[in-house]
């Protein structure tokens, strides 16, 4: 009776160990292959958004904006120290920084940033080199993400040169900088050229009803810095959505 109870306990517990690392691989997900953005919402119920309507990134065609004028874009972030995290899908820092960001009258707290390898966006079908996520939250529990979209050029671009040594390639890493990092640094000159729509989150769960701003102008990054970032997270951007009904506003003082 001992042998037999204890063989049960083994068989019972090696097959409550696979059932939960399958339950664990079946909310997986990935940039492709079984996994892949096609079958994202297939995965797991809680990713059901990810086959929905109002889906990004998009290609956003600049003739088929609709200009507007008159609705604020405004930044307040401040220097920190930049600890960011290989999540196994990108380089991620988390972070809280209340009131840094004002759109449209509402105020927004950054809660973390993250990067795209190549761009996510395209402007009339052209991707860039990188794209980095600035994703903020209202205090009812709307988001705003900002968009800055990276091109190659032979100028360092001050942000990511902060961390640059401390980038951590295996995941689950965490590196720390030694030196702080100011967001504005990476943005561009004009920041009252912007495109905004309603979109969602460009990864699983895929929530939509985000309040998508993509800077018009894209800033530089040396290739050294593209590359060094694109080394670790490879091409982790989600194929272009549908548009579909919605409109894509342009925002410009001219």
């Amino acid at each position: 009776m001992r042998i037999t109870g204890f063989l049960l306990f083994i068989l019972t517990t090696v097959f409550l160990c696979n059932g939960i690392n399958l339950q664990a691989q079946s909310h997986d997900w990935s940039y492709s292959g079984e996994f892949g953005p096609e079958h994202w919402f297939e995965i797991d119920p809680e990713f059901s958004s990810c086959n929905g309507k109002s889906q990004s990134p998009i290609n956003i065609i600049s003739s088929n904006s609709e200009d507007t004028n008159g609705i604020s874009l405004e930044f307040h972030y401040h220097p920190f120290f930049v600890d960011l995290i290989n999540n196994g899908h990108t380089l991620i820092e988390k972070i809280d920084e209340e009131k840094a960001l004002t759109f449209g009258g509402i105020s927004y707290s950054m809660k973390q940033f993250h990067f795209h390898t190549p761009s996510e966006h395209q402007i009339d079908g052209e991707n860039f080199a990188m794209e980095i996520h600035f994703v903020h939250q209202s205090e009812s529990g709307k988001f705003a993400v900002v968009a800055v979209l990276i091109e190659e050029g032979e100028h360092n671009n001050h942000f990511i040169q902060h961390f640059m040594k401390s980038l951590p390639s295996h995941v689950n890493e965490e590196l720390k900088a030694d030196e702080k990092a100011d967001p504005n640094e990476t943005f561009p000159k004009h920041l009252d050229k912007f495109y905004y729509y309603s979109g969602s989150f460009t990864t699983p769960p895929c929530t939509e009803g985000i309040n998508w701003i993509v800077l018009e102008e894209p800033v530089e990054a040396t290739k050294e810095q593209i590359d060094a970032i694109h080394e670790i997270i490879k091409d982790d951007n989600r194929p272009i959505q549908e548009v579909n009904d919605r409109v894509v506003f342009h925002s410009s003082s001219n």
